[in-house]
């Protein structure tokens, strides 16, 4: 960029080579005049003066305003540089004091707009770019034809593109079908997108659409959720909040299955994920479950597991996070332990409730196992292979039943 700065700044000036030839053309006319006999003119003859035409007037503006613009966002850049490594340097003191001097700079940060002067550097650099495309081609135009045309070409898919990927996210609100905005985001968000953003936005608050206006226009009505919205980050925050309220949202699903896959190799995040299963929805755990791996799609068309699974019952979070733990646990022994519990928990939950139910002996624990597992609530586990158990096998007392569940060797599929 230099070099054609360079080259065009000798536009504004007079031609030396230009200036040589008018002398030498006055020269040969004086030296013809003598040999024809005619007399030297009154007066010596007056340079042109020289002026610059408009075309080079205009090349040296765009080109020396980009070089300004490019060479200013790097000294600006300099100057961020220095306020964040300020803001980041760390005294031995006491943590305490540390605390409140990182918040108290924070807070001068964000008082005195840095995070928005630092947005605002690359929107000045694709400034610069653009007032420096507009020279070239102003000046390619005036030379030859097919090199403007083919540069102009190239150029105009790249201003093209920049123009369509600025605007897509602000229009995106309006032209998407989906009213539950299930749709995946425009992602191209950057400080010149969301500055057309809130033109857009603003448009429609200064026009005043009535109520009934927005309620019928469901697209329009649409932006009324981001009207406050302050930066990119809040919009994606209150489209999180529109699209979480739809049943069909899996967002959060995917997003674990995504952790499971990417990050699940620690006990730790093995651990957090199982925990969110238990917290969620018994519907979303089972989405869950089926995203991080094909075979649970298996367990849940089974006919037995449904039966087992009751989504508004208390024991069913911690039985879906066994059914995750069992997938876990051959690579982690560790889990070995928490699974089994797991597992004894719900198990105890189901024969406690057997026993609350009426049965031709009620003080047997016998027959209360016994219609546990041959009758309407069936002992099943959806990954739990049960070894055969003879009736006449179980313990007599009920604590002594709870201890031989306790104790027997499962066979874990």
């Amino acid at each position: 960029m230099t070099a054609f700065v360079i080259e065009s700044y000798k536009l504004l000036q007079e031609d030396p080579v230009e200036r040589n030839t008018w002398l030498l053309e006055q020269l040969l006319i004086q030296g013809y005049n003598a040999s024809v006999g005619l007399p030297p003119p009154s007066e010596p003859p007056v340079p042109p003066v020289f002026s610059a035409s408009a075309r080079d007037i205009r090349v040296n503006v765009f080109w020396f305003l980009s070089l300004s613009i490019s060479l200013g966002t790097v000294f600006l850049g300099i100057v961020c540089l220095q306020w964040l490594r300020e803001y980041q340097k760390n005294v031995p003191i006491d943590p305490q004091d540390a605390i409140s001097i990182r918040q108290m700079r924070w807070e001068g940060l964000t008082h005195w707009k840095v995070p928005e002067i630092l947005s605002s550097l690359p929107v000045l650099l694709n400034l610069s770019l653009t007032l420096f495309f507009a020279g070239l081609l102003d000046l390619l135009w005036s030379l030859d034809t097919a090199v403007a045309i083919s540069s102009t070409i190239v150029v105009g898919l790249l201003v093209g593109f920049v123009v369509t990927t600025t605007i897509l996210p602000s229009l995106q609100l309006f032209f998407i079908r989906d009213n539950s905005l299930q749709k995946p985001q425009c992602p191209y968000k950057s400080p010149q997108s969301w500055i057309v953003h809130r033109i857009v936005v603003r448009l429609i608050q200064w026009s005043r659409p009535s109520d009934r206006v927005m309620r019928l226009s469901t697209r329009l009505g649409r932006y009324k959720k981001f009207f406050d919205n302050k930066d990119w980050t809040a919009t994606d925050i209150a489209w999180n909040q529109h699209r979480k309220t739809k049943p069909e949202a899996e967002d959060l699903v995917s997003g674990l299955a995504w952790i499971d896959l990417n990050l699940g190799q620690t006990v730790e995040m093995i651990t957090s994920i199982a925990q969110c299963i238990q917290e969620l929805l018994p519907n979303q755990s089972i989405r869950l479950l089926q995203k991080i791996n094909s075979m649970f799609e298996a367990y849940f068309d089974d006919p037995k597991v449904n039966d087992s699974i009751r989504p508004k019952h208390e024991e069913t979070p911690e039985l879906l996070s066994a059914l995750y733990l069992e997938k876990t646990k051959r690579s982690f022994p560790q889990f070995d332990t928490q699974h089994i519990e797991s597992t004894i928990r719900v198990l105890n939950t189901q024969l406690a409730e057997a026993s609350t139910q009426p049965t031709t002996q009620p003080n047997s624990p016998i027959s209360a196992a016994s219609q546990l597992i041959h009758h309407d609530h069936p002992l099943v586990f959806p990954f739990v292979k049960w070894p055969v158990i003879s009736v006449h096998q179980l313990p007599t007392g009920t604590s002594d039943l709870y201890q031989h569940f306790s104790a027997h060797s499962f066979r874990f599929s």
